[in-house]
């Protein structure tokens, strides 16, 4: 199996191969579920944190809860959890009391799934306390608690998959990101992707949509027949997640002029700008990209090809990573639409 990778991996065609072994009976999202893949083999071991982090907005019925829950079958250690189902000791570190009075620690998805990938759907749906502590798990890589007598921190160095609905039922294009769903901005910022999902209509591509859908009725192994199996799919992802790839001067300098870019085209925003995270993600997925070609150097085509990623997700909020075209990142997680109105007038 891995020289029929490796020898695909010399094919034009290989991303989209690899891309449609993940979860081949949903139709489409092949650059979401790209995103996924390289969450799965993460960026280099070091000082920085190597999770990706992966977060999926949009409408009801469009195949997140399915691209979330298919991740444990491809990633050795993966958890899935719904928000709405979650309780104070469900992500993190949770006290528990016993019929004696007698309380003790335990830990929670997040610590267990270390060195994996834990997907959450419904994050909008979470309480307050899981969402704290999210925000320790994502950057610091570890969670603690210190209350009811208890000092403790555990490693939880987990890769986050989330989900999340807008808060009335359908995403409001006219309104930021932050209005649309129910999570804090300083969490959404630890995203690396955030991919934006709507129910447009599309008559060409419903139809292939619904014709996927009904082959999984009718004859379901031709329907999800793939590239690779689930199996094989997760023993790939498994032997290249230990590569190192380095980067060159070269890829570096193309690294920093995207990030220059994008730092220039937000610079006159009303919003947050483009940080030091955006360009620590750049890194990160840029290296991940080269691991899922077996490659010792991250080249100018796997960052190139991130660069294309980051361009598709912001344009489906409307923004544009071109020169010479408008900067609007309060689309995105920034001001509201009243907020703009009021700016506007003034």
């Amino acid at each position: 199996t891995i020289r029929k990778i490796k020898d695909a991996a010399k094919e034009p065609d290989f991303m989209k191969k690899i891309t449609r072994s993940y979860a081949p009976h949903i139709y489409g999202y092949d650059i979401q579920k790209k995103s996924i893949l390289l969450q799965a083999v993460k960026g280099n071991n070091g000082i920085k944190r190597a999770n990706i982090h992966i977060m999926f907005v949009g409408d009801p019925s469009v195949a997140k809860s399915e691209l979330l829950i298919w991740n444990k079958k491809v990633v050795d250690i993966a958890g899935y959890v719904s928000g709405k189902g979650t309780t104070d000791k469900g992500i993190t570190i949770g006290i528990v009391k016993e019929d004696n009075g007698k309380t003790y620690a335990r830990a929670g998805l997040a610590p267990h799934c270390s060195k994996g990938v834990l997907a959450i759907d419904e994050m909008g749906q979470m309480n307050q306390f899981n969402l704290s502590g999210l925000h320790e798990v994502m950057e610091q890589r570890q969670c603690s608690i210190s209350k009811a007598g208890h000092n403790l921190t555990l490693e939880a160095n987990t890769s986050i998959l989330g989900a999340a609905n807008p808060k009335f039922g359908k995403y409001d294009p006219e309104e930021t990101l932050l209005e649309n769903i129910n999570l804090p901005a300083p969490l959404l910022s630890r995203f690396d992707i955030i991919w934006l999902i709507k129910d447009d209509i599309i008559e060409s591509e419903d139809q292939k949509k619904a014709e996927q859908i009904l082959a999984t009725y009718i004859n379901s192994e031709e329907a999800t027949k793939s590239f690779l199996t689930a199996d094989e799919l997760s023993g790939y992802l498994s032997l290249v997640r230990k590569l190192e790839p380095k980067i060159t001067d070269e890829v570096k300098d193309k690294i920093l002029r995207i990030y220059r870019q994008m730092r220039e085209l937000s610079k006159d925003s009303m919003s947050i700008v483009i940080g030091a995270r955006q360009l620590e993600a750049l890194v990160r997925l840029s290296t991940a990209h080269a691991k899922l070609f077996f490659r010792a150097e991250v080249t100018i085509d796997d960052v190139a090809a991130i660069e294309d990623m980051l361009k598709d997700m912001y344009a489906k909020f409307g923004i544009s990573l071109e020169i010479g075209k408008q900067f609007n990142q309060s689309k995105l997680i920034g001001v509201s639409k009243n907020e703009s109105r009021e700016q506007t007038a003034y």
